[in-house]
Formats: C-alpha cells, sequence, structure tokens
C-alpha cells in the first residue's frame, strides 16, 4: 500500500503526471480487487486536489469499462470525481453519458 501513499504525494505536490495515473490505473484493474477498491477511495478522495485533465482522464478510463461489468464503487468514484466541477463542463457531460449507458 505504500505506492498508493506515493500517488497521494504526486497529487498533493501537483506531479501527478498522466503517465502516473495510467500506471495506476492498470494497476488498480490488473491486481486484486481491493487494490481497485482502494485506489478507488484515494480517487475519490483527492477529486479536490486533482487537475481537471486528471479528472477527465479517469472519467475517460472509466468509459472504457464495458458498462454491464460497473460496480457501484466504480459509479461512486465516478460521482465524487465530478462533484465539484461546472454542470455544463465537458467532463461532466462525459460523466453523464458514461451513467447513461451504465443505465442502458
Amino acid at each position: 500500500m505504500r505506492g498508493l501513499e506515493l500517488v497521494k504525494f504526486l497529487v498533493h505536490m501537483k506531479e501527478f503526471s498522466q503517465k502516473d495515473l495510467v500506471l495506476v490505473w492498470n494497476a488498480a484493474h490488473r491486481g486484486e480487487e481491493q487494490t481497485k477498491l482502494e485506489i478507488y477511495n484515494i480517487l475519490k478522495e483527492l477529486n479536490m486536489q486533482l487537475r481537471v485533465e486528471d479528472i477527465e482522464s479517469i472519467i475517460v478510463l472509466f468509459s472504457k469499462i464495458e458498462p454491464e461489468k460497473f460496480i457501484v464503487k466504480e459509479i461512486e468514484c465516478v460521482a465524487s470525481l465530478i462533484s465539484y466541477l461546472n454542470r455544463g463542463s465537458n467532463i461532466a457531460n462525459l460523466a453523464c453519458q458514461l451513467f447513461f449507458d451504465i443505465a442502458v
């Protein structure tokens, strides 16, 4: 779990890159379910500190998950990530489309 502490540190220091994001995402989806859930919790916790482009990238990564395989924790994470964005933003629209795809 020290890797997760590193993610928190990088985000706090504004040094979290797109490359780091992809590495974390890939680790979350190759590892155990508990690791994935921990990463989602950290993303939710850091939502106000992530850059807008990071949030957009995360939403795009979530949108690549097949809608029928979505779990509640993933929906909660997406909702948390967009909770402080402007309603008319491209990211909010992308998340709304994701939620619509899950629902249909």
